[in-house]
């Protein structure tokens, strides 16, 4: 697994500009990325240091988080979800995460209010973090963090 693993809600955008992040969603993606620094440490290993998952249907998210420490951002179907869950989308969205995160120090997964209330304690139960959020979702541009030194999950401070 990644060091850190970031659940994070998307800043909030325009339902009508294709995704397009209003300003006020830009701002909240900005100050998320802030917070990202702490945990993105320049070091020299080889393997890329940051990753992004993100909602398909937020390619906004492109333009606002600009791409930097080796990192990379990839769309994903899996993630999008308003306002109900398929049974199995958690489990799609745990494998997608297994597939890159033990290739970076930092994995971001962008998405919606919905998945950001459940994937945090079914993540906790399937990696065996201890998880004491509340059982609410997540504010436009708020995230949870993994720690896999602590074994923690808890709200990223800025």
């Amino acid at each position: 697994m990644a060091k850190y693993l970031v659940i994070a809600r998307h800043g909030s955008y325009d339902l009508n500009d294709a995704g397009k992040l209003t300003p006020r969603g830009e701002h909240q993606m900005r100050r998320l990325k802030k917070q990202l620094r702490l945990l993105i440490s320049p070091r020299e290993e080889a393997r890329p240091k940051f990753f992004c998952l993100a909602s398909a249907d937020l390619p906004g998210i492109k333009s606002v988080f600009a791409i930097r420490y080796g990192g990379q951002i990839l769309l994903d179907d899996d993630l999008f979800a308003h306002t109900t869950l398929p049974a199995d989308q958690l489990e799609r969205i745990a494998r997608l995460i297994n597939e890159h995160a033990s290739r970076f120090d930092v994995l971001v997964v962008v998405t919606h209010a919905i998945i950001t209330k459940a994937l945090p304690p079914y993540l906790a139960r399937m990696f065996g973090f201890h998880c004491g959020l509340p059982d609410a979702p997540l504010g436009y541009g708020q995230a949870v963090v993994f720690d896999e030194d602590k074994r923690t999950v808890s709200r990223l401070k800025s």
